[in-house]
């Protein structure tokens, strides 16, 4: 649950506090998430966001109130901002520049979180745009070739989607794929979808951040054709990210379990809950048919048997449950 709650530019501490009561009392919000982008990328124009010290706050009073903050953010100085506010999470990563040794040392520090939304750019800002091939690097040609092969939008439209939104998941694709995309069929939209170097500084900083050790999860806020639910294309997106470089190396199903389970419970302040195999959590468990520490493209597949809350939810293997409840 949640909603919007905004307060003046010139807002005093206890005025930044209050709001995010307000998010939490009367908005029911589980996580208090954080808009900073200093300027917009498709208006090309500054836009007004919070003082460092009213960021501070937000966070501060997130954390006196026993919540996450997460920091919707894509410049270094955004990034920066969060890390220094003490945000829980930060939601993307930076497109404007490539981030420092400095920067990825504080956010190791600072014990923060990243969610990369790395399938975000499986629909947008990777499209070869126009007649103009010269935006055409190899790492976009990969791209192209893993949108084509490995994950079609057909695939998508089939396996998320219900029957009356599969056209509109279809039509968006072949939109992007013709070069010249519009929004409403008015607006020209390749700004949008166009692979640049945004993109690019894009990847790279997520490559710097995950060989700097830094945790991450697998949460997805874009919208369609790539909803939240999608884990298992957002971790071929990492490893499709991670091996495009000279010395790149497979994501491991080890690495890819820790980031699904563990790291992204952690990030929702649910890690006493779920991520893990424990005494007193929850039994939330997925049987999948095979091995995913050995093939880590199993996360997030179609389940053989699901329990929730320990107990059988999904059977698709013939899975026998004893009168006790166990398997």
């Amino acid at each position: 649950m949640g909603g919007a709650v905004a307060f003046s530019v010139d807002a005093e501490e206890q005025q930044v506090r209050d709001a995010v009561d307000i998010a939490i009392d009367e908005r029911g919000a589980d996580v208090i998430k954080i808009g900073d982008e200093p300027f917009s990328f498709l208006s090309r124009k500054a836009v007004p966001v919070m003082t460092q010290e009213q960021l501070n706050i937000v966070a501060d009073q997130a954390r006196r109130r026993r919540l996450q903050s997460t920091m919707h953010h894509s410049m270094v100085e955004s990034f920066r901002r969060g890390v220094k506010a003490g945000v829980s999470s930060l939601a993307h990563a930076p497109m404007d520049a490539h981030l420092t040794q400095g920067d990825l040392d504080a956010f190791k520090i600072s014990g923060c979180i990243l969610d990369p939304t790395l399938s975000a750019f499986y629909p947008i800002f990777s499209w070869k745009m126009g007649s103009d091939r010269s935006n055409d690097p190899l790492e976009l040609n990969r791209l192209t070739k893993f949108r084509d092969k490995t994950y079609t939008f057909a695939d998508i439209a089939e396996e998320y989607f219900i029957p009356e939104l599969r056209p509109s998941v279809m039509n968006g694709y072949k939109r992007c794929a013709s070069g010249k995309p519009k929004m409403m069929g008015i607006m020209d939209a390749s700004e949008f979808f166009a692979w640049s170097e945004k993109t690019v500084n894009y990847f790279e900083n997520f490559v710097l951040l995950y060989e700097h050790g830094v945790p991450m999860t697998t949460g997805n806020d874009n919208k369609s054709p790539c909803t939240p639910a999608m884990m298992d294309l957002e971790l071929q997106m990492f490893d499709h990210i991670l091996k495009g470089k000279p010395d790149g190396k497979r994501l491991s199903g080890a690495e890819a379990a820790r980031i699904a389970t563990i790291n992204s419970a952690r990030s929702l302040g649910l890690e006493d809950k779920f991520g893990s195999i424990e005494v007193g959590k929850t039994a939330d468990l997925v049987i999948l048919d095979g091995d995913p520490l050995e093939d880590f493209r199993l996360i997030g597949s179609r389940a053989a048997a699901l329990f929730m809350d320990g107990k059988l939810a999904i059977n698709n293997c013939g899975l026998e449950v004893e009168s006790n409840g166990k398997a």
